[in-house]
């Protein structure tokens, strides 16, 4: 028995501050320009106010590992991308049916990122034009992210 209780370390995922935040464009947005950020410019919530709805931008307060995700909608091509501090994270494409008049098109993704404290992810248009469907009724391109853990720590148990 006295084999069997040796030291034995185990590692849990914590995390001591809840960051978290949700936003959505209130407004649609037409020809829009190639690596222009998209500033979803309403929250449902921002624990810890680290995204800026001003901006667009989201700025780690710790650093650990972020889960984000992102939709659109549109009429014509999307092609956006998740940016952490000028490096491409993630992508999507709303490509309607051209075939049919009116048709829209949404695209989503979910993504797992590490991020240092104090960097800055955001999302952009990733093409020369074009466009974006939402408003306050309709919230149908979203940008959020919670942290998932700061980092592992190392509990001994004896």
């Amino acid at each position: 028995m006295k084999g069997y209780m040796q030291n034995q370390s185990r590692t849990k995922r914590t995390t001591s501050t809840n960051i978290a935040f949700s936003a959505y464009l209130s407004h649609d947005m037409q020809n829009v320009a190639k690596n222009v950020i998209i500033k979803c410019d309403r929250t449902i919530l921002n624990d810890q106010n680290a995204y800026n709805p001003i901006d667009g931008i989201f700025t780690a307060p710790v650093a650990g590992v972020y889960l984000f995700s992102f939709s659109a909608d549109t009429y014509t091509d999307a092609f956006i991308k998740l940016v952490v501090d000028n490096a491409n994270e993630a992508d999507i494409v709303a490509d309607p049916n051209p075939k049919w008049s009116l048709t829209e098109s949404m695209s989503s993704i979910i993504v797992l990122v590490y991020m240092n404290i104090f960097q800055s992810a955001w999302i952009e248009f990733d093409q020369t034009t074009g466009q974006l469907i939402s408003a306050d009724g309709q919230r149908y391109t979203t940008f959020s992210g919670v942290l998932l853990y700061e980092q592992f720590h190392v509990i001994t148990f004896l």
